[in-house]
Protein backbone atom coordinates (compact mmCIF):
# COMPACT_ATOMS: atom_id res chain seq x y z
CA UNK A 1 0.00 0.00 0.00
CA UNK A 2 1.38 3.43 -1.10
CA UNK A 3 -0.48 6.51 0.57
CA UNK A 4 -1.08 9.18 -2.17
CA UNK A 5 -0.38 13.15 -1.21
CA UNK A 6 -2.19 16.10 -2.81
CA UNK A 7 -1.56 19.64 -1.69
CA UNK A 8 0.46 18.49 1.53
CA UNK A 9 -3.23 16.10 2.34
CA UNK A 10 -3.52 12.76 2.83
CA UNK A 11 -6.09 11.58 0.09
CA UNK A 12 -5.51 8.20 -0.14
CA UNK A 13 -3.76 4.51 -0.36
CA UNK A 14 -3.11 2.80 -3.55
CA UNK A 15 -4.27 -0.90 -3.54
CA UNK A 16 -7.24 -0.97 -1.01
CA UNK A 17 -10.01 1.74 -1.91
CA UNK A 18 -10.24 3.20 0.87
CA UNK A 19 -11.05 7.09 1.79
CA UNK A 20 -8.04 8.30 3.83
CA UNK A 21 -8.99 11.63 4.31
CA UNK A 22 -12.71 10.23 5.47
CA UNK A 23 -10.95 7.61 7.81
CA UNK A 24 -8.71 9.71 9.23
CA UNK A 25 -11.63 12.35 10.21
CA UNK A 26 -13.31 9.33 11.71
CA UNK A 27 -10.34 8.00 13.74
CA UNK A 28 -8.74 11.53 14.89
CA UNK A 29 -9.81 13.36 18.15
CA UNK A 30 -9.88 16.76 18.32
CA UNK A 31 -9.56 17.61 21.82
CA UNK A 32 -6.95 19.74 23.92
CA UNK A 33 -4.34 18.21 25.44
CA UNK A 34 -4.85 14.52 23.71
CA UNK A 35 -3.31 13.61 20.71
CA UNK A 36 -4.39 10.67 18.47
CA UNK A 37 -2.35 9.05 15.21
CA UNK A 38 -1.75 5.71 13.70
CA UNK A 39 1.32 3.86 13.84
CA UNK A 40 2.35 0.23 12.07
CA UNK A 41 4.09 -2.72 13.52
CA UNK A 42 7.44 -0.75 13.06
CA UNK A 43 6.13 2.42 14.78
CA UNK A 44 5.83 4.65 11.67
CA UNK A 45 2.91 7.39 11.49
CA UNK A 46 0.14 6.70 9.08
CA UNK A 47 -2.17 8.90 9.95
CA UNK A 48 -1.82 12.08 12.34
CA UNK A 49 -3.17 15.49 12.41
CA UNK A 50 -0.45 16.79 9.95
CA UNK A 51 1.26 15.73 6.68
CA UNK A 52 4.54 16.55 7.87
CA UNK A 53 4.71 13.77 10.19
CA UNK A 54 3.00 10.70 8.51
CA UNK A 55 5.79 8.58 7.07
CA UNK A 56 5.58 8.26 3.31
CA UNK A 57 7.38 4.94 2.47
CA UNK A 58 6.95 5.78 -1.43
CA UNK A 59 8.68 9.27 -1.36
CA UNK A 60 12.39 8.77 -0.45
CA UNK A 61 14.09 10.52 2.72
CA UNK A 62 16.92 12.15 2.87
CA UNK A 63 19.93 10.12 5.51
CA UNK A 64 20.26 13.10 7.79
CA UNK A 65 16.48 13.82 7.74
CA UNK A 66 14.85 12.47 11.09
CA UNK A 67 11.81 10.23 11.09
CA UNK A 68 8.49 11.93 11.66
CA UNK A 69 7.44 9.32 14.30
CA UNK A 70 10.60 9.69 16.28
CA UNK A 71 9.76 13.65 16.29
CA UNK A 72 6.65 12.94 17.98
CA UNK A 73 7.17 9.76 19.90
CA UNK A 74 10.49 11.24 21.15
CA UNK A 75 13.08 8.54 22.75
CA UNK A 76 14.17 5.60 22.44
CA UNK A 77 12.35 4.72 25.56
CA UNK A 78 9.23 5.68 24.78
CA UNK A 79 9.27 3.95 20.97
CA UNK A 80 10.86 0.63 22.81
CA UNK A 81 8.05 1.05 25.08
CA UNK A 82 5.43 1.20 21.92
CA UNK A 83 7.40 -1.72 20.38
CA UNK A 84 6.47 -4.01 23.76
CA UNK A 85 2.54 -3.01 23.30
CA UNK A 86 2.74 -3.98 19.90
CA UNK A 87 3.80 -7.06 21.21
CA UNK A 88 1.70 -7.53 23.90
CA UNK A 89 -1.41 -6.33 21.75
CA UNK A 90 -0.49 -9.02 19.17
CA UNK A 91 -1.33 -11.88 21.83
CA UNK A 92 -5.60 -12.82 22.17
CA UNK A 93 -5.94 -11.93 25.66
CA UNK A 94 -4.76 -8.09 25.54
CA UNK A 95 -7.00 -5.69 23.79
CA UNK A 96 -5.73 -2.35 24.95
CA UNK A 97 -2.00 -1.26 25.98
CA UNK A 98 -1.89 2.06 28.64
CA UNK A 99 1.49 3.30 29.74
CA UNK A 100 3.23 6.76 30.88
CA UNK A 101 5.62 8.31 28.02
CA UNK A 102 7.72 11.38 28.52
CA UNK A 103 7.85 13.38 25.75
CA UNK A 104 9.37 17.28 25.21
CA UNK A 105 9.60 17.23 28.74
CA UNK A 106 6.04 16.30 29.48
CA UNK A 107 4.33 13.56 31.22
CA UNK A 108 1.85 11.84 29.02
CA UNK A 109 -0.76 8.73 29.55
CA UNK A 110 -0.06 6.93 26.94
CA UNK A 111 -3.00 3.94 25.32
CA UNK A 112 -2.75 1.53 22.29
CA UNK A 113 -5.54 -0.33 20.79
CA UNK A 114 -5.19 -2.88 17.38
CA UNK A 115 -6.79 -1.92 13.97
CA UNK A 116 -6.56 -5.62 12.48
CA UNK A 117 -8.08 -4.58 9.03
CA UNK A 118 -5.16 -2.91 8.75
CA UNK A 119 -2.68 -4.17 10.94
CA UNK A 120 -1.80 -0.35 12.46
CA UNK A 121 -2.11 0.41 15.58
CA UNK A 122 -4.24 3.62 17.27
CA UNK A 123 -1.99 5.22 19.64
CA UNK A 124 -3.52 8.29 22.03
CA UNK A 125 -1.49 9.93 24.00
CA UNK A 126 -3.06 12.15 26.67
CA UNK A 127 -1.15 15.46 28.86
CA UNK A 128 -1.74 14.99 32.57
CA UNK A 129 -1.00 18.88 33.06
CA UNK A 130 -4.32 19.31 30.79
CA UNK A 131 -6.65 16.72 33.08
CA UNK A 132 -6.90 20.00 35.51
CA UNK A 133 -5.62 23.19 34.58
CA UNK A 134 -3.66 25.03 37.33
CA UNK A 135 -6.23 28.10 37.99
CA UNK A 136 -8.72 25.28 38.04
CA UNK A 137 -6.99 23.45 40.58
CA UNK A 138 -6.39 26.34 42.94
CA UNK A 139 -9.93 26.93 42.49
CA UNK A 140 -10.92 23.69 43.35
CA UNK A 141 -8.30 23.50 46.28
CA UNK A 142 -10.01 26.87 47.79
CA UNK A 143 -13.45 25.85 47.27
CA UNK A 144 -12.53 22.47 49.29
CA UNK A 145 -10.36 24.41 51.68
CA UNK A 146 -13.46 26.91 52.61
CA UNK A 147 -15.93 24.18 52.56
CA UNK A 148 -14.02 22.53 55.16
CA UNK A 149 -13.43 25.31 57.33
CA UNK A 150 -16.94 26.15 57.10
CA UNK A 151 -18.27 22.40 57.90
CA UNK A 152 -15.40 22.51 61.12
CA UNK A 153 -17.38 26.16 62.05
CA UNK A 154 -20.63 24.38 61.94
CA UNK A 155 -19.65 21.34 63.66
CA UNK A 156 -17.88 23.25 66.60
CA UNK A 157 -21.01 25.24 67.09
CA UNK A 158 -23.16 22.15 67.20
CA UNK A 159 -20.74 20.72 69.36
CA UNK A 160 -20.41 23.66 71.49
CA UNK A 161 -24.43 23.93 71.66
CA UNK A 162 -25.14 20.49 72.19
CA UNK A 163 -22.44 19.00 74.41
CA UNK A 164 -19.97 21.03 75.88
CA UNK A 165 -22.36 23.77 77.07
CA UNK A 166 -24.89 21.22 78.87
CA UNK A 167 -21.87 19.13 79.50
CA UNK A 168 -20.42 22.40 81.51
CA UNK A 169 -23.66 23.29 83.09
CA UNK A 170 -24.24 19.38 84.18
CA UNK A 171 -20.42 19.58 85.47
CA UNK A 172 -21.25 22.73 87.49
CA UNK A 173 -24.63 21.40 89.31
CA UNK A 174 -21.84 18.44 90.12
CA UNK A 175 -19.64 20.35 91.75
CA UNK A 176 -22.54 22.64 93.79
CA UNK A 177 -23.76 19.43 94.83
CA UNK A 178 -20.71 18.10 95.93
CA UNK A 179 -20.21 21.37 98.18
CA UNK A 180 -23.57 20.65 99.52
CA UNK A 181 -25.85 23.00 97.56
CA UNK A 182 -28.56 21.00 96.31
CA UNK A 183 -30.86 24.00 95.11
CA UNK A 184 -28.96 24.08 91.60
CA UNK A 185 -30.45 22.40 88.19
CA UNK A 186 -30.09 22.45 84.68
CA UNK A 187 -31.64 24.90 82.90
CA UNK A 188 -32.33 23.83 79.43
CA UNK A 189 -31.42 20.67 78.15
CA UNK A 190 -30.32 21.25 73.98
CA UNK A 191 -30.73 17.23 73.21
CA UNK A 192 -32.75 14.94 73.95
CA UNK A 193 -29.56 12.87 75.20
CA UNK A 194 -28.53 15.99 77.43
CA UNK A 195 -32.06 15.90 78.65
CA UNK A 196 -31.97 12.55 79.67
CA UNK A 197 -28.64 13.01 81.67
CA UNK A 198 -30.20 15.82 83.22
CA UNK A 199 -33.06 14.07 84.88
CA UNK A 200 -30.52 11.67 86.33
CA UNK A 201 -28.35 14.28 87.71
CA UNK A 202 -31.60 15.60 89.04
CA UNK A 203 -32.33 12.13 90.86
CA UNK A 204 -28.66 11.73 91.89
CA UNK A 205 -28.57 15.15 94.08
CA UNK A 206 -32.04 14.14 95.30
CA UNK A 207 -30.92 10.85 96.47
CA UNK A 208 -27.82 12.34 97.86
CA UNK A 209 -29.65 15.30 99.07
CA UNK A 210 -31.85 12.38 101.43
CA UNK A 211 -28.90 10.36 102.36
CA UNK A 212 -27.17 13.13 103.85
CA UNK A 213 -29.99 13.93 106.08
CA UNK A 214 -30.37 9.99 106.76
CA UNK A 215 -26.57 10.29 107.73
CA UNK A 216 -26.92 13.76 109.91
CA UNK A 217 -29.77 12.38 111.77
CA UNK A 218 -28.06 8.82 112.06
CA UNK A 219 -24.63 10.56 112.75
CA UNK A 220 -26.61 12.20 115.74
CA UNK A 221 -28.61 9.55 117.18
CA UNK A 222 -25.09 7.75 117.29
CA UNK A 223 -23.70 10.24 119.04
CA UNK A 224 -26.51 10.70 121.64
CA UNK A 225 -25.87 7.04 122.58
CA UNK A 226 -21.95 7.25 122.62
CA UNK A 227 -22.63 10.23 125.07
CA UNK A 228 -24.86 8.27 126.64
CA UNK A 229 -22.55 4.96 126.61
CA UNK A 230 -19.62 7.13 127.77
CA UNK A 231 -21.66 8.30 130.86
CA UNK A 232 -22.64 5.21 131.45
CA UNK A 233 -19.04 4.01 131.84
CA UNK A 234 -17.79 6.95 133.34
CA UNK A 235 -20.14 5.70 135.99
CA UNK A 236 -18.96 2.60 136.31
CA UNK A 237 -15.04 3.45 136.35
CA UNK A 238 -16.41 5.52 139.19
CA UNK A 239 -17.74 3.00 140.93
CA UNK A 240 -14.90 0.60 140.61
CA UNK A 241 -12.87 3.17 141.57
CA UNK A 242 -15.10 3.89 144.86
CA UNK A 243 -15.02 -0.28 145.01
CA UNK A 244 -11.56 -0.83 145.20
CA UNK A 245 -11.10 2.06 147.68
CA UNK A 246 -13.61 0.42 149.99
CA UNK A 247 -12.11 -2.55 149.52
CA UNK A 248 -8.26 -1.28 150.11
CA UNK A 249 -10.13 0.27 153.17
CA UNK A 250 -11.80 -2.64 154.62
CA UNK A 251 -8.35 -4.59 153.93
CA UNK A 252 -6.15 -2.23 155.76
CA UNK A 253 -9.23 -2.37 158.30
CA UNK A 254 -8.69 -6.05 158.80
CA UNK A 255 -5.30 -5.64 158.82
CA UNK A 256 -4.97 -3.65 161.86
CA UNK A 257 -8.17 -5.39 163.81
CA UNK A 258 -6.45 -8.89 163.17
CA UNK A 259 -2.90 -8.35 164.26
CA UNK A 260 -3.96 -8.08 167.54
CA UNK A 261 -5.47 -11.23 167.87
CA UNK A 262 -2.72 -13.26 165.79
CA UNK A 263 -0.05 -11.68 168.43
CA UNK A 264 -1.77 -12.85 171.35
CA UNK A 265 -2.32 -16.46 169.64
CA UNK A 266 1.19 -16.33 168.75
CA UNK A 267 2.27 -15.64 172.96
CA UNK A 268 -0.10 -17.77 174.77
CA UNK A 269 1.61 -20.20 172.20
CA UNK A 270 5.24 -19.11 173.56
CA UNK A 271 4.04 -19.88 177.35
CA UNK A 272 1.93 -23.31 176.23
CA UNK A 273 5.19 -24.19 175.02
CA UNK A 274 7.09 -23.14 178.09
CA UNK A 275 4.80 -24.79 180.61
CA UNK A 276 4.54 -27.99 178.15
CA UNK A 277 8.19 -28.46 178.39
CA UNK A 278 7.67 -29.74 181.78
CA UNK A 279 4.18 -30.39 182.35
CA UNK A 280 2.96 -31.91 179.06
CA UNK A 281 6.01 -32.53 176.96
CA UNK A 282 3.46 -34.65 174.74
CA UNK A 283 1.86 -31.30 173.60
CA UNK A 284 4.83 -29.91 172.56
CA UNK A 285 4.02 -31.00 168.27
CA UNK A 286 0.83 -29.41 168.23
CA UNK A 287 1.95 -25.74 170.04
CA UNK A 288 4.83 -25.85 167.51
CA UNK A 289 2.68 -26.52 164.89
CA UNK A 290 0.15 -23.95 165.90
CA UNK A 291 3.24 -21.27 166.45
CA UNK A 292 4.01 -21.81 162.49
CA UNK A 293 0.89 -21.33 161.13
CA UNK A 294 0.96 -18.36 163.43
CA UNK A 295 4.46 -17.27 161.94
CA UNK A 296 2.94 -17.90 158.57
CA UNK A 297 -0.37 -15.83 159.01
CA UNK A 298 1.78 -13.30 160.48
CA UNK A 299 4.04 -13.49 157.50
CA UNK A 300 0.92 -13.63 155.09
CA UNK A 301 -0.48 -10.31 156.60
CA UNK A 302 2.49 -8.19 156.67
CA UNK A 303 2.75 -9.23 152.71
CA UNK A 304 -0.80 -9.03 151.28
CA UNK A 305 -2.55 -6.70 153.73
CA UNK A 306 0.23 -4.05 153.41
CA UNK A 307 -0.28 -0.51 151.57
CA UNK A 308 1.82 -1.86 148.60
CA UNK A 309 -0.02 -4.94 147.86
CA UNK A 310 -3.26 -3.10 147.98
CA UNK A 311 -1.95 -0.78 145.14
CA UNK A 312 -0.94 -3.12 143.13
CA UNK A 313 -3.04 -2.81 140.28
CA UNK A 314 -1.95 0.92 139.54
CA UNK A 315 2.22 -0.22 140.73
CA UNK A 316 2.18 -3.89 138.84
CA UNK A 317 4.25 -7.29 140.63
CA UNK A 318 7.15 -6.70 142.19
CA UNK A 319 9.49 -8.42 139.31
CA UNK A 320 12.98 -9.33 140.38
CA UNK A 321 15.30 -11.78 138.77
CA UNK A 322 15.29 -15.19 140.21
CA UNK A 323 15.34 -19.05 139.35
CA UNK A 324 12.45 -21.16 138.97
CA UNK A 325 14.37 -24.49 139.69
CA UNK A 326 15.85 -23.16 143.04
CA UNK A 327 12.59 -21.80 144.37
CA UNK A 328 10.76 -25.16 143.45
CA UNK A 329 13.13 -27.04 145.16
CA UNK A 330 12.88 -25.14 148.35
CA UNK A 331 9.18 -25.22 148.23
CA UNK A 332 9.34 -29.03 147.64
CA UNK A 333 11.59 -29.40 150.53
CA UNK A 334 9.39 -27.89 153.08
CA UNK A 335 6.83 -30.06 154.85
CA UNK A 336 3.22 -29.98 154.82
CA UNK A 337 1.22 -29.49 158.13
CA UNK A 338 -2.12 -31.36 156.50
CA UNK A 339 -0.73 -33.92 154.46
CA UNK A 340 1.72 -36.49 154.42
CA UNK A 341 1.97 -36.60 150.51
CA UNK A 342 5.75 -36.18 149.20
CA UNK A 343 6.64 -34.15 146.55
CA UNK A 344 9.14 -35.32 144.28
CA UNK A 345 10.89 -32.55 142.56
CA UNK A 346 12.26 -32.56 138.87
CA UNK A 347 13.72 -30.12 137.73
CA UNK A 348 15.03 -29.13 134.20
CA UNK A 349 18.52 -29.28 133.08
CA UNK A 350 18.34 -25.79 130.87
CA UNK A 351 18.47 -22.46 131.96
CA UNK A 352 15.30 -21.17 134.46
CA UNK A 353 15.47 -18.14 135.51
CA UNK A 354 12.70 -15.55 134.59
CA UNK A 355 11.66 -12.08 136.33
CA UNK A 356 8.72 -12.81 138.48
CA UNK A 357 7.52 -11.63 141.83
CA UNK A 358 8.71 -14.25 143.70
CA UNK A 359 6.15 -14.45 146.34
CA UNK A 360 3.20 -14.60 144.52
CA UNK A 361 5.19 -17.26 142.44
CA UNK A 362 5.52 -19.45 145.93
CA UNK A 363 1.69 -18.54 146.71
CA UNK A 364 0.80 -20.31 143.28
CA UNK A 365 3.30 -23.47 143.39
CA UNK A 366 1.86 -23.98 147.03
CA UNK A 367 -1.22 -23.76 145.93
CA UNK A 368 -0.98 -26.49 143.52
CA UNK A 369 0.31 -28.76 145.84
CA UNK A 370 -2.26 -28.46 148.25
CA UNK A 371 -4.58 -29.02 145.61
CA UNK A 372 -3.20 -32.43 144.61
CA UNK A 373 -2.40 -33.04 147.91
CA UNK A 374 -6.47 -33.17 148.61
CA UNK A 375 -7.40 -35.04 145.54
CA UNK A 376 -5.05 -37.40 145.44
CA UNK A 377 -6.52 -40.86 146.08
CA UNK A 378 -3.56 -42.80 147.93
CA UNK A 379 -0.24 -41.55 149.80
CA UNK A 380 1.46 -41.61 146.53
CA UNK A 381 3.80 -38.96 145.94
CA UNK A 382 3.14 -35.44 143.94
CA UNK A 383 5.32 -34.66 141.07
CA UNK A 384 6.37 -31.17 140.79
CA UNK A 385 8.82 -30.56 137.90
CA UNK A 386 9.99 -27.83 135.79
CA UNK A 387 9.44 -27.96 131.71
CA UNK A 388 10.04 -26.12 128.95
CA UNK A 389 6.96 -24.12 128.00
CA UNK A 390 7.52 -23.20 123.93
CA UNK A 391 7.51 -19.46 122.72
CA UNK A 392 10.22 -18.54 125.15
CA UNK A 393 8.38 -19.67 128.32
CA UNK A 394 8.76 -22.19 130.94
CA UNK A 395 6.06 -24.86 132.49
CA UNK A 396 5.63 -25.56 136.12
CA UNK A 397 3.78 -28.93 136.20
CA UNK A 398 1.94 -30.48 139.14
CA UNK A 399 1.18 -34.07 139.28
CA UNK A 400 -0.96 -36.17 141.46
CA UNK A 401 -2.70 -39.35 140.78
CA UNK A 402 -6.80 -38.88 141.07
CA UNK A 403 -10.09 -39.06 140.12
CA UNK A 404 -10.29 -38.23 136.71
CA UNK A 405 -11.43 -34.51 136.08
CA UNK A 406 -14.62 -34.58 133.92
CA UNK A 407 -14.53 -32.22 130.97
CA UNK A 408 -17.13 -29.64 131.77
CA UNK A 409 -15.12 -29.18 135.32
CA UNK A 410 -11.41 -28.81 133.42
CA UNK A 411 -12.84 -25.65 131.18
CA UNK A 412 -14.01 -23.84 134.44
CA UNK A 413 -11.86 -25.31 137.04
CA UNK A 414 -9.65 -21.93 137.21
CA UNK A 415 -12.93 -19.79 137.73
CA UNK A 416 -13.76 -18.78 141.01
CA UNK A 417 -15.75 -21.31 143.54
CA UNK A 418 -15.28 -24.06 140.95
CA UNK A 419 -14.61 -27.30 142.89
CA UNK A 420 -13.90 -30.94 142.47
CA UNK A 421 -15.86 -34.17 142.93
CA UNK A 422 -15.13 -34.77 146.79
CA UNK A 423 -16.72 -31.05 147.77
CA UNK A 424 -18.32 -33.07 150.79
CA UNK A 425 -14.80 -34.48 151.85
CA UNK A 426 -12.13 -31.92 151.04
CA UNK A 427 -12.09 -28.85 152.67
CA UNK A 428 -11.39 -25.68 150.56
CA UNK A 429 -13.27 -22.44 149.64
CA UNK A 430 -12.71 -22.56 145.77
CA UNK A 431 -9.91 -19.87 145.57
CA UNK A 432 -6.75 -21.96 145.38
CA UNK A 433 -6.85 -22.44 141.69
CA UNK A 434 -8.18 -19.35 141.03
CA UNK A 435 -5.59 -17.40 142.97
CA UNK A 436 -3.16 -19.29 140.73
CA UNK A 437 -4.79 -18.38 136.97
CA UNK A 438 -5.10 -14.53 138.13
CA UNK A 439 -0.89 -15.15 139.54
CA UNK A 440 -0.43 -16.65 136.12
CA UNK A 441 -2.05 -13.52 133.73
CA UNK A 442 -0.04 -11.29 136.39
CA UNK A 443 2.68 -12.16 134.86
CA UNK A 444 1.65 -12.57 131.14
CA UNK A 445 1.30 -16.47 131.43
CA UNK A 446 -1.63 -18.76 131.33
CA UNK A 447 -2.66 -22.09 133.21
CA UNK A 448 -4.16 -24.94 131.46
CA UNK A 449 -5.20 -28.63 132.52
CA UNK A 450 -5.00 -32.07 131.68
CA UNK A 451 -7.03 -35.30 132.83
CA UNK A 452 -7.99 -38.66 131.33
CA UNK A 453 -8.48 -42.08 132.64
CA UNK A 454 -5.92 -43.94 133.75
CA UNK A 455 -3.57 -41.48 133.74
CA UNK A 456 -2.53 -38.65 136.50
CA UNK A 457 -3.97 -35.27 136.78
CA UNK A 458 -1.43 -32.51 135.69
CA UNK A 459 -2.03 -28.63 136.29
CA UNK A 460 0.01 -25.94 134.79
CA UNK A 461 1.27 -22.95 135.04
CA UNK A 462 3.35 -20.67 132.19
CA UNK A 463 5.26 -18.32 133.01
CA UNK A 464 7.22 -15.54 130.17
CA UNK A 465 11.19 -16.01 130.29
CA UNK A 466 11.85 -12.55 129.25
CA UNK A 467 11.29 -9.51 131.73
CA UNK A 468 7.50 -9.22 131.17
CA UNK A 469 6.19 -5.39 130.84
CA UNK A 470 4.24 -3.36 133.66
CA UNK A 471 0.97 -4.50 133.08
CA UNK A 472 -2.14 -2.65 135.07
CA UNK A 473 -3.33 -5.49 137.95
CA UNK A 474 -5.78 -8.30 136.97
CA UNK A 475 -9.47 -7.38 138.64
CA UNK A 476 -9.29 -9.05 141.98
Amino acid sequence: MVPIRANNKSSGVVGIGIDLHAFAKNTYTRLPGITSMIIDRNTAIQIYNGADRVDFPSVPSYQDQPRPSNVVVGSQRNRQWILQAIESLGSASQKVEIGFLQIDGKRYLAGMSTLPELSWYHLTLLDTSMLLPQLDFIRMVLVVVTSTLLLLAIMALSLHRLVLEPSARLADVVSRIHRGDYTSRPVRESSEEARELALKVRDMAAAIENTQHWLETEIEKRTHQLSDAREMLEISLQHERNGREIQANLMALMSHEMRSPVAVIGNTAQMLRVLAQSEHPDMLPRIEKIMRSVRQLSALMGTFLSEKWLDMDKHGPNLKPGNLNQVCAEIARKPSEHSSHAVRFEPWIGDTSLHADWKLIEIAITNLLDNARKYSVSNDEILLRVLPGGNDMLCLEVCNHGARIPPELQARIFEKYARGQHDGDVHGSGLGLYLVSWIAKFHGGYTEVSSSEGENNAFRLYLPRHDPLSLPAPSQ
